[in-house]
């Protein structure tokens, strides 16, 4: 009988699949997207209120009208929201289900071993149950739209015919989406049950297999000469002054600006209060400090934002140039290496980087596109936006091995066994 060889010995490995390359890459530009869109809205109703409050433009002698940018680039926000709802719940199922794909064929080549935490604690629910929750939440949210889209269709059908088109044509989408949500569900109820009795059986079966594999890793570290890492890679994540500051800022300029905003038009239909000279520019400084601070927070929240990614893309150099030079070896600080595992992919902040300065010059372009300033071409900033976005798609795709690989490596040289998911490693942070 010949040895079982080190590919058949109880582990903890990393699953990979084509279907968990297009969907991670997606994500992240999801996430982008929902960054992206939200940041700018937020910032673009701040910046409108404080040109209007204090008319700095005019000051500036600069003739364009802000508030109608404001108003026009709702549009384009509320269709990258209305990308958001279908989205998230299309690409949560979509990972489920590529995910309990790629453990059963982690399986079917290595018996013996088992993914790593943040897989199984994922399959807690069977991908057939969310693909069922989601359909609901689409059927619930789309026949609600629906209703309104057919009263609206009836309201247009004794107006205008160019206006009844469009209400047909907004009406067949939603029904389009109401009847995606319906076989969503009806797939869910009629899969969940042969799933679940999947999913019970792989979760009694890492019962007793992860604490084995946990166990043959670090019997197997023990043997390894100890390392030290490399002195960039010793310490994680810093900033939590700067946390502490911006939290602050955020919090009190919000304070303030909320403040004079609402001195001056307690709700949207009362009328405009008036408090004099000296109350006027006591309400315009408050509105100006309050806009400025967030908008000196949002700065420096996005150059903090690039600098961590540029960090994090120069740690994974260092260290995978460090795991190939050295060859297995032990490192005693637990801990650090299961941040390193588990810690947001340089390839990943990448993605949501471009993704999200993709969404914010679609939603500015689109707005001034809409308002139409004289001498103003937003067509180019539209093509760009768009090529940003295509771009993020992309490089999250064509990365993903780069990414994997590099969990990979690790778990390889360093042997971690069963180490803690990032939000596990966030509690014990938060505890100390």
């Amino acid at each position: 009988m010949t040895e079982p060889s080190a590919e058949d010995a109880p582990r903890v490995r990393e699953i990979r699949s084509p279907g968990l390359q297009i969907v991670t890459a997606l994500t992240n530009v999801l996430i982008g997207l929902t960054l992206g869109s939200v940041v700018t809205f937020l910032g673009v109703v701040v910046l409108a209120i404080v040109v209007e409050e204090t008319g700095v433009l005019g000051l500036l002698g600069v003739g364009l009208d802000f508030d109608a940018l404001f108003r026009a680039s709702m549009g384009p926000v509320l269709i990258s929201w209305g990308v958001m709802l279908i989205a998230w719940p299309t690409l949560t199922v979509a990972r489920a289900f590529v995910t309990l794909a790629a453990v059963e064929a982690l399986i079917d080549e290595h018996p013996e071993s088992v993914p790593p935490r943040a897989v199984r604690e994922s399959l807690k629910t069977s991908p057939a149950k969310t693909c069922r929750d989601a359909g609901t939440v689409i059927c619930w949210i789309t026949g609600i739209v629906l209703a309104l889209c057919v009263l609206l269709s009836i309201y247009m059908a004794g107006e205008d015919f160019d206006s009844l088109v469009i209400s047909l044509i907004i009406t067949a989408v939603v029904l389009g989406l109401f009847l995606v949500g319906y076989a969503m569900t009806a797939y869910g109820r009629r899969s969940a049950p042969a799933q679940e009795e999947l999913i019970a059986g792989l979760q009694s079966a890492w019962g007793w297999q992860v604490p084995r594999a946990d166990a043959a890793e670090r019997a197997l570290r023990k043997t390894l000469p100890v390392a030290e890492l490399p002195r960039m890679l010793r310490t994680g994540r810093r900033g939590g002054a700067w946390t502490t500051v911006l939290g602050w800022m955020l919090g009190l300029g919000t304070l303030i600006f909320l403040f004079g905003v609402l001195l001056r038009q307690p709700c949207r239909n009362c009328e405009q209060r008036t408090f004099g000279p000296t109350g006027e520019s006591l309400i315009d400084s408050a509105t100006s400090l309050g806009g400025g601070m967030l908008t000196v927070a949002g700065v420096i929240c996005a150059v903090l934002w690039l600098v961590v990614a540029a960090r994090r893309i120069v740690i994974e150099e260092v260290l995978r140039r460090w795991l190939v030079a050295g060859g297995a070896r032990r490192v005693d600080d637990e801990r650090r290496v299961a941040e390193l595992l588990n810690g947001e992919s340089a390839v990943s902040l990448a993605t949501m980087t471009l993704a999200g300065f993709g969404t914010a010059v679609l939603i500015i372009a689109g707005g001034i596109a809409m308002v139409d300033w004289e001498g103003v071409d937003a067509s180019i900033a539209l093509a760009v936006g768009q090529g940003m976005l295509f771009a993020s798609a992309l490089l999250g795709i064509f990365a993903y091995h780069r990414e994997v690989g590099l969990r990979v490596l690790v778990r390889e040289r360093l042997l971690p066994g069963n180490a803690p998911n990032a939000a596990d490693l966030t509690k014990r942070r938060s505890k100390r």
